[in-house]
């Protein structure tokens, strides 16, 4: 029979309240545990925990859920068991850790990681955090991207101010330009109506030309035809005084027979003595008849001669005249004729200043609407302006 002493006893009692004591300690540490393993389990990433040969010592409920299996069956297993792409990369998250990176990110999954360590303070495991960034990293691809359209805004606003405040620059420019245009437009348009009123004074001045040359046209022809009359009539005349001038030698002739005779009659009275004084009377009468006759003759020869001459002068004078007249009718009649051309053409520039007088009135009208067009444009150039400065300035902020 085992004697039992007190102080197997007092052993015993000691020993079984440490065990209470470490049972105790060992319920509140899994409740612990549990407690924690179901924070862990509520966090909706996924968690995983391997030891030092990359085997799973624990997996939290997001892991087994997407897996469809119980947490158990995971342990102890090894984590290329995950069947992951980033398994067979050096972007495993375990080759991450080992190379001094805790942080690692591949395609859309974020891994962070970190080392288990005892008691001791010696690694005895990884942990791993996983989490989808999928919407993290469109929303930095969506900031990346902003940024890169502001900075595109930013540069275009910054173009588009400079063109803008040139467009501006540019559209008062135009604008003043415009005015100007319309000025000498107007001042064209003055002097093209002043122009146009000239030629319709030509004209009629032509007309009144032309008519007053067809007068004297008609006054010089009748003119020609009465020089044509008067030449013939001094033809006549010469002729006339050609004929009387002949007349006039056959009396001369007859007046020197005449005298002849009468001396013969006084050379035969003379030898008659008083028989033939009566006869010898007679016979000096008629002589001196006869040469007064001649003196006459002779007189009158002298005035047809200078008749003559003055007669061959005037007809001259008359011939010049007449080609006078016919050259003046030939200019008139070039004149006529220059004066009906320059009347179909002072007609055609009329037409064609008339025709440019209107344009000049539409281009007026045009360049009018574009200086208002102009001003508006410089007024909205201006209001562009000061719009994009106010976007540079929101972009910039």
């Amino acid at each position: 029979m085992i004697k039992i002493t007190m102080t197997t006893i007092i052993i015993s009692i000691i020993f079984i309240a440490i065990i209470l004591i470490l049972l105790k300690r060992l319920h509140m540490a899994n409740a612990k545990a549990q407690q924690l393993e179901g924070i862990l389990d509520a966090i909706p990433l996924i968690i995983s925990a391997t030891d030092m040969n990359r085997n799973w010592i624990f997996v939290n409920k997001t892991v087994s859920s997407m897996f469809g299996k119980n947490k158990d069956e995971f342990i102890g297993k090894a984590c290329s068991n995950w069947g992951a792409d980033i398994c067979k990369s050096d972007s495993c998250g375990i080759n991450c850790l080992n190379s001094g990176k805790t942080t690692t990110i591949y395609q859309d999954l974020k891994v962070s990681l970190g080392y288990i360590y005892d008691s001791n303070g010696q690694r005895c495991g990884h942990v791993e955090v996983v989490q989808d960034v999928g919407d993290y990293n469109k929303s930095i691809k969506m900031q990346n991207h902003q940024k890169e359209i502001l900075t595109k805004v930013s540069e275009v606003s910054t173009r588009f101010t400079e063109l803008s405040h040139n467009l501006s620059m540019d559209s008062r420019i135009l604008s003043d330009n415009s005015e100007e245009q319309l000025a000498i437009i107007e001042e064209l348009s003055s002097l093209i109506e002043g122009l146009a009123s000239s030629f319709e004074d030509s004209i009629f001045q032509i007309a009144d030309t032309n008519k007053s040359s067809l007068k004297a046209k008609d006054t010089v022809s009748i003119g020609s035809e009465h020089m044509k009359n008067m030449m013939t009539t001094m033809d006549e005349i010469n002729k006339s005084s050609i004929s009387i001038s002949e007349i006039i030698k056959i009396i001369e002739n007859i007046a020197s027979q005449t005298n002849l005779l009468a001396l013969n009659a006084a050379i035969e009275s003379a030898r008659a003595g008083d028989a033939g004084k009566g006869f010898a009377v007679v016979a000096n009468e008629i002589r001196d008849l006869a040469n007064k006759s001649s003196e006459i003759v002779k007189e009158i020869e002298n005035i047809i001669k200078t008749t003559l001459g003055i007669v061959a002068k005037g007809q001259s004078i008359a011939s010049d005249t007449d080609k006078a007249i016919n050259s003046i009718v030939e200019t008139i009649n070039e004149t006529v004729n220059m004066s009906e051309t320059l009347l179909a053409t002072s007609d055609t520039q009329q037409q064609s200043v008339t025709g440019l007088k209107e344009a000049t009135r539409h281009l007026l009208d045009t360049t009018d609407s574009n200086v208002l067009r102009a001003r508006a444009s410089a007024f909205v150039s201006s209001e562009i302006a000061e719009q994009v400065d106010v976007l540079s300035d929101v972009v910039t902020k």
